[in-house]
């Protein structure tokens, strides 16, 4: 599976390279973004066990991930814009417990689109997306939802409230998310931008409803090598705090998080402000927030609830 995410991706970057190559003559501009990522993973289950499970759970791995970006404006001030993130784990996530050890797939791959009106003082749109997350058993994923995005001299405040859903028991489901960010550019060649989400739903274990309730947080800094060379490096840390409860069956939380390290080549823009204003400039939701990473200790196949006592 991580050879066709792989092959996706490369086959993503040639695609976003040539739509987004004359942007200076059409006005299409896009991004490629590489980058490496070490990912690290603290999960323990309530004393009275979650489904038949207590103890800890740890897990340590590095991925790759790369996605594309380009805005094809319609008009003056309607937007266009198409995205495709994936990911992959260089190695399985191997996760260590009291009990037993167990290894899980980390790949994910989603593609999307935004619409979006556009002027000087800021945005409003909408996005669709949809994909596969790989989190012991892969199944497809869904997001939808609405986007906007104030415009300050040095200031981007944004936004995002939408729904989150997907088609397997071990992943978010019936979601709904907020999430607010800031980007500031203290100078051309500089963006610094720290984001906030919560995001409310369930999964199924069992078939019966679990509550999910997560905060995810993200920080970053990018730099703009120069106008002879349209490539930037970025520095970014996530975090994710994770509870899981259903009553009488216990809990689980988990603490998710992930430092990257990449580059990003861009397709127009000169430096980050008009990049990120007249070019691509919203993103899809992070398709890290589905995987309930408690879950990555059960059993692939659920206990059978036991049936009542036949009569006689």
């Amino acid at each position: 599976m991580n050879r066709k995410i792989g092959a996706l991706t490369a086959g993503a970057f040639v695609a976003v390279s040539s739509m987004a190559t004359p942007a200076s003559a059409t006005g299409v501009m896009g991004d490629v973004r590489l980058g490496l990522t070490h990912n690290w993973t603290d999960a323990s289950f309530g004393s009275t066990g979650f489904d038949g499970y207590s103890g800890k759970w740890d897990g340590h791995f590095t991925s790759f991930s790369g996605g594309g970006r380009v805005s094809l404006p319609y008009s003056e001030t309607l937007n266009i814009q198409l995205d495709l993130n994936a990911t992959t784990s260089l190695d399985d996530s191997y996760l260590s417990g009291e009990a037993t050890e167990v290894t899980d797939d980390t790949s994910a791959i989603v593609f999307g689109g935004h619409i979006n009106y556009r002027d000087q003082q800021g945005l409003l749109g909408v996005f669709l997306g949809t994909g596969r997350a790989h989190n012991v058993i892969g199944a497809p994923v869904f997001m939808a939802g609405l986007e906007g995005q104030y415009y300050l001299t040095e200031w981007t405040f944004s936004g995002q409230l939408g729904y989150l859903d997907s088609g397997r028991a071990l992943l978010l489901q019936e979601a709904g998310f907020i999430k607010a960010g800031a980007a500031y550019y203290p100078m051309t060649q500089v963006k610094l931008e720290a984001s906030v989400a919560y995001v409310d739903g369930q999964n199924n274990i069992d078939t019966i409803p679990v509550d999910v309730q997560q905060w995810a947080w993200s920080v970053g800094a990018h730099y703009w090598f120069g106008k002879s060379i349209p490539v930037s490096g970025f520095v970014e840390y996530k975090g994710r705090s994770e509870e899981l409860s259903l009553a009488g069956a216990g809990n689980a939380d988990a603490d998710a998080n992930a430092l990257s390290v990449g580059v990003v080549f861009h397709f127009g823009g000169a430096g980050f402000k008009d990049a990120d204003r007249n070019g691509a400039s919203v993103a899809l939701p992070d398709v890290g927030l589905f995987p309930l990473v408690p879950t990555a200790g059960f059993p692939l196949t659920a206990p059978v609830t036991p049936g009542p006592t036949p009569v006689t």
